[in-house]
């Protein structure tokens, strides 16, 4: 009997975002982006991208075990992978490995939605990324409550994206 879908890994979303869009991103980026593309992906599917808990910290949600994974990256770009099993390389030499081990672990239609986040999101500043997970109304703005640990549960992120796909 096959168990309930609870969502894949942030890292290997992160992983994803990495490998795909050329290593141009800081934690703060990705993060933010991979709460999005989660977000757009309950909405759209129905289903969640990430089983990973997000809560409400001061510069917006946040998907604790994927920052501290990525923190050691400061607010530099990352360019290592901290999932996937395969490495970067300034020749690209394992770049169709990447794409079959992603291509075999996410969705064409979940891959689909992650890229239209990061074609929207991905030239956005951390205070624009801040200032737009901040907005009235958002997740984290009927969540943050100033103490660490307080989650912003699915259905919230879900309602809140399904009303931003309404044109």
């Amino acid at each position: 009997m096959m168990g309930v879908w609870r969502g894949h890994s942030s890292l290997l979303v992160s992983d994803y975002i990495v490998s795909r869009h050329s290593c141009r991103f800081t934690p703060f980026q990705l993060i933010k982006m991979t709460v999005i593309s989660h977000g757009r992906t309950l909405a759209a599917l129905g289903r969640p991208l990430i089983r990973d808990r997000i809560e409400a910290w001061k510069h917006g949600p946040v998907i604790p075990v994927l920052y501290h994974e990525l923190k050691i990256w400061g607010s530099e770009r990352v360019y290592a992978l901290h999932y996937c099993g395969t490495i970067l390389d300034e020749n690209e030499s394992r770049a169709s490995e990447r794409r079959v081990f992603f291509d075999s672990v996410l969705p064409a239609d979940e891959r689909s939605i992650i890229d239209g986040v990061v074609e929207e999101y991905g030239n956005w500043s951390f205070g624009d990324l801040r200032r737009l997970c901040h907005e009235p109304g958002s997740p984290w703005d009927t969540h943050y409550d100033g103490k660490l640990g307080t989650e912003i549960p699915d259905p919230t992120i879900q309602a809140y994206y399904t009303r931003e796909m309404i044109p």
